[in-house]
């Protein structure tokens, strides 16, 4: 808005408070206060002075929305309560930023979601936090097979743990024979185990693995060991 004083020659001004305002000591200037208010405008020389106050209101675009939500899996809503009249604006900051422009979002990871809502002019702004529920982080949403049998059949011939709610942010597997020996090692989910360690196939067997999950967000992790048979 802009802000009006009167100019005389000889004279200093001065706009007061110093709130979002763009060159207070002009006679005339821009201000874009956040919450309505009065600007008080003093215009001076020697011992002769002019003042003026000026009241901007600042038109508030009425909405309402929930600052945070949890995911587990399945997709949610977001959803922003606002009058008809609104427009609403969202920006996903993902892998690829992206602008829509519609009353609710439906989101399938973790991460946060601007909203920018237009009425009248007027603009406000909010964010979405969404993070993953605290129970989701759990073994029991982890798929980690009892057995494979790499023997050439094309059916369970690797073993590989499933993580179909796509929950997992750092991961860690270890797999031992019965002597202690590690005979695989990865870091990546989606890498499994052919049976094979040195360039030989492992003989029928029971091996132990040791596995770290660290959960999206890295609010939680958990340890989880136990056993697996190779079947040949």
């Amino acid at each position: 808005v802009l802000l009006q004083g009167t100019e005389m020659d000889g004279f200093t001004y001065q706009w007061s408070p110093n709130v979002a305002i763009a060159n207070p000591s002009e006679s005339s200037t821009y201000a874009w206060p956040t919450d309505s208010m009065f600007y008080y405008f003093i215009g001076q020389s020697d011992n002769c002075f002019d003042t003026l106050s000026q009241y901007v209101a600042v038109r508030k675009v009425p909405f309402d929305y929930s600052a945070n939500s949890e995911i587990c899996g399945l997709p949610i809503v977001l959803r922003v309560e606002t009058s008809d009249s609104a427009q609403i604006i969202w920006t996903t900051a993902l892998e690829s930023s992206s602008v829509l422009e519609q009353d609710t979002l439906v989101v399938s990871t973790v991460g946060t979601y601007y909203m920018e809502v237009r009425q009248f002019g007027c603009s406000e702004t909010g964010r979405i936090d969404v993070a993953l529920g605290e129970a989701c982080c759990s073994e029991d949403n982890i798929l980690i097979p009892n057995a494979f049998t790499p023997n050439g059949d094309l059916l369970n011939e690797k073993f590989r743990i499933k993580d179909e709610l796509n929950i997992v942010q750092d991961f860690e597997l270890n797999i031992f024979n019965r002597w202690g020996q590690k005979v695989f090692y990865t870091q990546d989910k989606k890498e499994p185990w052919d049976g094979y360690f040195k360039g030989e196939l492992q003989p029928s067997s029971v091996f132990d693995y040791h596995l770290n999950i660290g959960c999206i967000g890295g609010q939680k992790s958990f340890f989880k060991k136990g056993n697996i048979s190779l079947i040949r």
